[in-house]
């Protein structure tokens, strides 16, 4: 779809009324009035489509309704301020088309205000709520780089009975969009602590995110929160995120092509940055608040490194678990690119046009299919041009090497 059309398309959307109505719901008049109206949602919009569905007015009774329909998909909710914003970041970054679409594009930073407005609101419902809410905030964090054995790890820990996560491993709260749900929304996540000493939760991506160091520091008992940050020799884990991607059927099929992709680029250049993190980090935590584990040592001594891991946290360092037994990946590689290829997209074009029943046994014998004819069960390989393979390990050895000093490290593991 077109720019113009895409515009046209949002601006004139139900969810243009739905904006303009939350932004003008009224506070509550005391805590327990917004307590009742929190407590039993995990999600802002039909929570807010409750608060909507108080309103004296057909109209908003009415929009309530349609509210709680329209966002049935989780994730279709948490992307909305996304998408808005990156859509009126890609209209005014083209001058042609900032002049010619003046009236729409007022429209849409109408619409963004009301969003932020809207938002400060829930914010507000948020925290008078959060004071009825029992429930402990962690005292640790397990962030870093993807593909670091951060499954294993997390699986560790629930097993443990001195530990506390919550059942989701991924709560991606601190910088990201999930940070406007408020604090009541994670403090839920914990609501089923029973006085584990250790308590904390898995988001590898906390790591490399903007702005949550500073959320992290701001939230939490920074005074007495530890960090474990799981890395994987860069090169490796760049290439582990590509493979993960095109088996997925969603990334170009050659890894030079994948420099294209600003998504690709970011996590090549950004994401793996070790040094720039780390860095970032200790502007709000001490060192020792901080463990850094290799996937490496994990991968060569798995219970060695756990131990490392429960004595940093000052818990029972000798229990065991054969859950603690890492299972190796062996990973996976794709016979016919083709065939791959073609799979996935007729998956999503079953999705797109035909009702769920249908379209899901379809989706899974596809899957299925694939899995049987065109996946082997090895390490995933391809030959990466000789100037692009110098060019990153040439980056990442400097990048290593101001990691190991700041930090006071051995990477040898890593052989840069």
């Amino acid at each position: 779809m077109l720019l113009e059309q895409r515009i046209k398309s949002l601006a004139e959307s139900e969810f243009g009324e739905i904006l303009k109505h939350v932004s003008t719901v009224p506070m509550p008049n005391n805590q327990q009035e917004a307590y009742r109206l929190v407590r039993y949602l995990d999600l802002p919009i039909p929570q807010v489509a409750r608060i909507c569905g108080k309103d004296i007015s057909d109209a908003g009774i009415k929009l309530g309704r349609r509210l709680i329909s329209w966002s049935s998909d989780t994730t279709e909710t948490d992307n909305l301020r996304c998408r808005l914003l990156s859509l009126a970041k890609e209209v005014k970054s083209e001058e042609r088309l900032f002049q010619s679409q003046k009236p729409v594009l007022e429209v849409i930073w109408d619409l963004n205000k009301q969003f932020d407005a809207a938002i400060k609101r829930w914010q507000q419902y948020q925290d008078l709520a959060a004071k009825n809410i029992e429930g402990r905030l962690p005292n640790f964090l397990v962030l870093g780089a993807p593909k670091s054995a951060t499954t294993w790890l997390y699986a560790c820990l629930a097993a443990h009975p001195d530990v506390f996560v919550p059942v989701d491993k991924e709560l991606e709260f601190f910088g990201t969009h999930r940070f406007y749900l408020g604090l009541n929304w994670y403090k839920q996540k914990f609501a089923h602590w029973n006085s584990q000493p250790a308590v904390g939760e898995v988001s590898v991506g906390y790591f490399s995110y903007e702005q949550a160091a500073e959320q992290i520091y701001k939230t939490l008992d920074n005074s007495s929160l530890k960090l474990i940050v799981l890395l994987r020799e860069p090169l490796d884990c760049a290439l582990s995120f590509y493979f993960h991607w095109l088996l997925r059927g969603e990334a170009p099929r050659s890894f030079e092509e994948s420099f294209k992709f600003r998504r690709f680029r970011r996590f090549y250049y950004r994401t793996v940055n070790y040094h720039l993190h780390y860095q970032k980090y200790l502007q709000y935590f001490a060192k020792d608040q901080i463990l850094i584990v290799l996937f490496e040592e994990i991968k060569q001594q798995p219970l060695a490194a756990l131990k490392r891991v429960f004595e940093f946290l000052n818990i029972d360092a000798e229990y065991y678990d054969q859950a603690f037994e890492r299972k190796k990946n062996i990973g996976y590689s794709i016979k016919n690119l083709n065939l791959h290829y073609l799979l996935h997209h007729t998956e999503i074009v079953c999705r797109e046009l035909l009702p769920p029943k249908i379209s899901n046994k379809i989706s899974y014998r596809l899957k299925e299919h694939n899995k049987k004819v065109n996946i082997i069960n090895q390490r995933p390989t391809q030959q990466i041009e000789q100037g692009i393979y110098r060019q990153l390990q040439q980056e990442y050895r400097l990048n290593n090497q101001k990691l190991a000093e700041l930090a006071g490290i051995d990477l040898s593991l890593w052989d840069f």
